[in-house]
């Protein structure tokens, strides 16, 4: 099984999040794709809304993809959230799979300093998404840059939007827009 794993704080998941691991799937072969929202972060500390809400927003927004699901793997540990002890337990549960991790070029600028790096190069491959602003480069066989869309929407953006009361339409999924009105998430 080649399985993808997508991990991040989705906060919130919008329409980039879901482009970005279909194309990763489709491109790749990948039989299924794993969105895992971060518990605690170890690299920032961001007030994030609450794991339960992030994985329900997750839930509902893949719910029509039989290629996708989300786990609650790191928000059940409680503990900062690493994505080395994160692969462990994938590859725990997932017997005899081959793993690909997905990231952004943001994140791949510092994934030399992620713990137990050289480790993780053995483990999984990283598929290494486009973003606006950024041109990570790399050699190793291991880090395979995605020629994929480069999607601008980031979750700040629609925080943002959210607070000064304005539509989030088209950005997110409808009934992901539903919660978060229903839920009254970031408004403060």
């Amino acid at each position: 099984m080649r399985l993808g794993i997508f991990g991040g704080s989705f906060d919130p998941i919008h329409i980039g999040h879901l482009i970005i691991a279909e194309f990763t799937r489709e491109y790749m072969g990948l039989d299924k794709v794993i969105f895992i929202p971060v518990g605690n972060p170890s690299h920032r500390e961001d007030n994030l809304v609450s794991a339960i809400d992030r994985y329900n927003m997750i839930k509902i927004a893949i719910e029509n993809n039989p290629n996708f699901e989300v786990s609650d793997i790191e928000i059940k540990e409680g503990k900062t959230n690493y994505t080395y002890d994160t692969l462990l337990e994938v590859k725990n549960r997932y017997k005899n799979c081959e793993i690909f991790e997905i990231i952004g070029e943001d994140s791949a600028d510092y994934l030399h300093k992620w713990k137990n790096y050289d480790k993780l190069l053995e483990m999984c491959k990283f598929l290494v998404f486009r973003r606006e602003g950024f041109s990570y480069k790399s050699s190793h066989q291991n880090i395979i840059l995605m020629d994929s869309p480069k999607i601008s929407i980031s979750a700040t953006f629609i925080r943002n939007r959210v607070k000064e009361n304005k539509s989030i339409r088209y950005m997110v999924e409808d009934k992901v827009e539903k919660y978060i009105i229903e839920k009254n998430l970031y408004k403060k």
